[in-house]
């Protein structure tokens, strides 16, 4: 599965997810096409589908609380990875997630 990864994701950690994606290939928008970084959400989506996605990762979670945008992942049955990243390492749900798995 090729996933197209939006253009806020940080590039750099690409090499180091290369052992544990498996048969997922993630790929930085600009490197499939560079006009898709000047899209807004919602012609992203539209575009993806009709270049035969299957989904995209996202740094922008807050896209499906946008009923523009939600309604095109409805329509295009795109599958999206939203992913939130906390503002520091040291924030207290990672804390709590260490502590309960014993990573602390």
């Amino acid at each position: 599965m090729r996933l197209p990864l939006d253009q806020n994701f940080p590039e750099p950690i690409l090499e180091q997810l290369e052992p544990w994606m498996g048969d997922i290939q993630l790929l930085p928008l600009r490197a499939i096409d560079d006009e898709l970084t000047r899209l807004d959400d919602r012609d992203l989506l539209i575009a993806l589908k009709q270049l035969e996605f299957e989904g995209l990762v996202t740094l922008n979670y807050k896209m499906l609380r946008n009923p523009k945008e939600l309604a095109a992942v409805l329509k295009t049955k795109l599958s999206i990875f939203a992913v939130r990243v906390w503002a520091t390492i040291r924030s207290a749900p990672l804390e709590r997630c260490c502590s309960i798995c014993g990573l602390r």
